[in-house]
């Protein structure tokens, strides 16, 4: 056992993506967003509140390698003791996977729920305004998460105004 708040893994020194590198997979017809209820901490469904009844999903990406370098859990991370998790590489593949399963979901879901990122961050501009896009574009949809971009980057700017937008749709 680890007591709390002790690093139990570190990734090496310059380590740029998962200490897994074998469970870093290209998108394929497999799905990428993830029922919730395969993960005990999450679950398939909302229980109570505002969202009661939403169907949950997740999203895992490559830790590292979606992050920005200023983390300061970049060696320490989370993900290091994951080792069975399928992270997904990031780019325009699974940009296009993601919108069509987003698609899909909300119209078979009157509420929907993704979990970002379990492993994994925002990784560019680009990224975040799919997001920005999927949000806009389909109502029923909600999305929270963390993300180690500071409000002063680019990147943590838009999740910012996101925010303001979204309100707690996107959290």
């Amino acid at each position: 056992p680890i007591p709390f708040g002790q690093i139990g893994r570190m990734a090496p020194e310059g380590a740029t993506g998962s200490i897994f590198p074998t469970r870093v997979f290209d998108i394929t017809d497999e799905c990428v967003l993830v029922d919730g209820s395969s993960n005990a901490k999450i679950g398939g469904d909302v229980l109570k509140g505002r969202l009661k009844g939403a169907r949950i999903f997740t999203l895992t990406l490559e830790e590292r390698a979606t992050c920005p370098t200023s983390c300061a859990m970049w060696r320490g991370c989370y993900g290091n003791g994951m080792q069975y998790s399928r992270r997904w590489k990031h780019g325009a593949a699974l940009e296009a996977k993601i919108e069509a399963e987003i698609k899909a979901a909300c119209a078979r879901h009157e509420l929907v729920l993704i979990r970002l990122h379990v492993l994994g961050d925002f990784y560019s501009v680009d990224y975040v305004s799919l997001w920005n896009r999927l949000l806009t574009e389909h109502q029923n949809l909600n999305v929270f998460g963390f993300t180690a971009w500071g409000p002063k980057t680019e990147i943590g700017s838009r999740i910012s105004q996101m925010r303001e937008v979204f309100g707690a749709r996107f959290s």
